[in-house]
């Protein structure tokens, strides 16, 4: 959905739909595992009035099986040719604190520090340079245990 001033828009997808077609050893009393079914929804903004070309995003990434991760980002356009990125992605989670009163209570909580393994959660950042058809991005994340990762991706459009 896009609003009808073209600044901002919403978005809802779903992947991996269905079920296992076949079992892993081949027959139909073999195993079968879930499909991992996933729900994403997002949303981006463009201020009218801000000085600078700037989008706002947000999105949450529902999987079936695991726990939902919400990510929130930017991306500034200081000059015709350069893009600025910045984010960061959190992982949502149901937990039973204990408040003040002594009474146990679930709520959905923010949590940065379990990465499922790899650890990809929390500031990542980027640059993207354009010109003309061509272009040519550099990403930067967090990998937990392992450091940070670098991305560099070229494109050329058509």
């Amino acid at each position: 959905w896009r609003s009808p001033d073209g600044h901002t828009s919403v978005g809802v997808s779903a992947m991996n739909l269905g079920s296992a077609l076949s079992a892993y050893d081949g027959d139909d009393d073999g195993i079968k595992d879930t499909v991992p079914t996933t729900l994403h929804f997002g949303a981006m903004h463009r201020p009218e009035h801000f000085p600078l070309p700037l989008t706002i995003m947000a999105g949450i990434q529902a999987p079936r099986d695991d726990d939902m991760d919400l990510s929130v980002g930017a991306e500034l356009c200081p000059v015709d040719m350069l893009v600025l990125r910045v984010g960061y992605r959190s992982l949502v989670r149901y937990r039973s604190i204990t408040n003040d009163d002594g009474e146990k209570e679930t709520k959905l909580t923010l949590d940065d520090r379990d990465s499922g393994g790899f650890g990809d959660f929390g500031f990542n950042g980027g640059v993207g340079i354009r010109w003309r058809s061509y272009s040519m991005d550099y990403s930067w994340s967090l990998a937990g245990p392992f450091g940070s990762i670098h991305g560099v991706s070229i494109g050329m459009g058509w």
